[in-house]
């Protein structure tokens, strides 16, 4: 039997067409979807004394929503339809976060892989609102949750508080853009342009931010927990005390970046660049050292990158990195795979 909380209504206008359904329905099939963030937001006001069930709106056509909800509840897409509505339902599969929704109609339409219509694909990078509306957003609070703004000029606008959770963010220009507090979760910002963008305390974890340009960002007390960072370019970034967890930084370029007391814990830095990159202590910043506990550095690039020995302990495959410091290689070099796991090196009490 479910929680009382799971049948809880949620009403839906979708482009004016009304839905009514429960918050288990729209979480059920992806939990990281735009619907499913709906119905945690309905979920944590319902605990709220004299809470009232309010209209969720949506700015989309909701010709073909009932086919999304059929899909939300048995997992199956409704067949007989015609391509165009097909194509309809892609489309929209696309702005709700719905890959399962997405797979089962193109196994319909019989493509596969990511080979996507051109006209799918294309709308898919058509945003939903202009730079003008963008504008217009930031003297009524910034709730651009789920939003497409694939491709837009936002560059030196204040953002800051913005809420971009699960937004398209494809090739989107934040260079100089004013970021601070921003909500970033899960959203998908591949190739864009955070260049000298102001990130303090951004909340950027899940974060597809594959191919980004961050290059000279202030990123200080950031979180990229889990973020996708995979070839992205962070030269010259301030990433004092960031949180980097469990990051996919592989390939990556940090090269002359500001990173003591960053967190690194889990974090894949296979064949990144790290030359030149500040780890130790830092009196001006308050911050201590880069933490690089159980961090995969093979292939990294240390060439004369500022750390000691006893940064890199616990860490996976140091033996492999390129041009460390022979001084800390021989340092190094006594932890046999025996020895894994034990703290040989130890950290000289801070002044």
């Amino acid at each position: 039997m479910g929680s009382p909380t799971s049948s809880l209504q949620i009403r839906l206008d979708i482009g004016g067409v009304k839905f009514t359904t429960t918050a288990s329905t729209l979480a059920r099939r992806n939990a990281n979807s735009v619907l499913a963030a709906v119905a945690n937001d309905c979920l944590q006001k319902s605990q709220t004394p004299g809470y009232e069930c309010e209209t969720v709106v949506f700015d989309r056509d909701g010709t073909h929503f009932k086919h999304i909800l059929i899909w939300l509840r048995d997992g199956v897409v409704t067949r007989g339809l015609k391509t165009s509505v097909y194509l309809e339902i892609l489309r929209e599969a696309e702005y709700y976060t719905l890959p399962g929704l997405r797979k089962s109609v193109k196994r319909i339409l019989g493509t596969y892989d990511d080979k996507v219509p051109e006209d799918v694909k294309s709308a898919a990078q058509t945003p939903d609102l202009r730079r003008l509306d963008v504008i217009r957003f930031t003297h009524c609070g910034l709730k651009l949750r789920g939003v497409n703004l694939s491709g837009l000029d936002l560059s030196n606008l204040d953002l800051s508080g913005g809420e971009f959770q699960y937004a398209r963010l494809y090739n989107t220009n934040f260079e100089n853009c004013d970021l601070r507090d921003a909500n970033l979760e899960y959203c998908d910002a591949g190739g864009a342009n955070f260049r000298n963008a102001n990130l303090r305390f951004c909340n950027c974890t899940g974060a597809k931010m594959v191919g980004a340009v961050l290059d000279g960002a202030d990123m200080f007390l950031a979180k990229f927990y889990s973020a996708r960072l995979k070839n992205a370019s962070l030269r010259k970034t301030i990433a004092v005390r960031a949180e980097f967890n469990d990051a996919n930084l592989s390939r990556s370029n940090l090269s002359g970046a500001y990173m003591s007391g960053a967190c690194l814990k889990n974090a894949n830095l296979t064949d990144a660049n790290l030359s030149d990159v500040e780890f130790s202590f830092s009196k001006h910043w308050k911050a201590g050292r880069a933490d690089f506990q159980y961090a995969t550095l093979t292939g990294a690039n240390f060439h004369h990158a500022k750390l000691e020995a006893y940064f890199l302990r616990n860490a996976r495959d140091y033996e492999n990195t390129i041009n460390l410091d022979e001084s800390i290689r021989n340092k190094l070099e006594p932890r046999l795979p025996w020895m894994l796991g034990r703290n040989w090196f130890k950290v000289p009490a801070s002044k």
